[in-house]
């Protein structure tokens, strides 16, 4: 059985921060439960991209995506302690540290992650040409967050996908 992945590069129109951000990182299996695969499906039936809705800004940023999930976020109650930030970017840390936490090698976590590793051999660097999918896999599977997923809305009821099938077209 195969191995479902998001596949970060910058074919396309796409871009990427860094040579480090192209990556192949697995789906955790909490996102196949929720419907990914079926979100997917019916988006690709009118875009290549995920999210074709997200517009870059000029210096190719999706700022806006960042500003809703922040209106969000404080609507809904979670707020950052006093003197830390918690914003979108915030994730990456989140899932940094529950790596850590699970014991997860520290290159393995920069592969995931998109960093550069510090700890990579220049033969690791060079010679090896291996995407690590199967370690990868059961690294993002030991990642658990103590949240009922039974209260997020399902994928064909979000606002985009309701559109897309009354009008057969997304509108930003």
């Amino acid at each position: 059985m195969g191995v479902w992945v998001f596949d970060l590069n910058d074919g396309g129109d796409k871009q990427l921060k860094s040579e480090n951000s192209r990556r192949v990182v697995p789906v955790h299996s909490t996102l196949l439960e929720l419907g990914l695969l079926d979100f997917v499906k019916l988006r690709r039936k009118w875009s290549k991209r995920l999210f074709p809705e997200e517009e870059r800004t000029e210096e190719g940023k999706f700022d806006a995506y960042g500003k809703r999930f922040a209106s969000f976020r404080k609507k809904v109650g979670v707020v950052a302690e006093e003197g830390s930030m918690l914003d979108f970017h915030s994730f990456r840390h989140t899932v940094r540290t529950k790596l850590t936490e699970a014991s997860i090698p520290e290159n393995l976590i920069d592969d995931i992650v998109g960093h550069a590793s510090t700890s990579s051999s220049i033969g690791r660097r060079v010679y090896t040409h291996t995407q690590l999918i199967p370690q990868k896999k059961e690294a993002i599977e030991k990642i658990a967050y103590d949240l009922d997923f039974g209260k997020l809305k399902p994928w064909d009821r979000c606002w985009f996908m309701r559109d897309f099938k009354q009008t057969g077209n997304l509108k930003a």
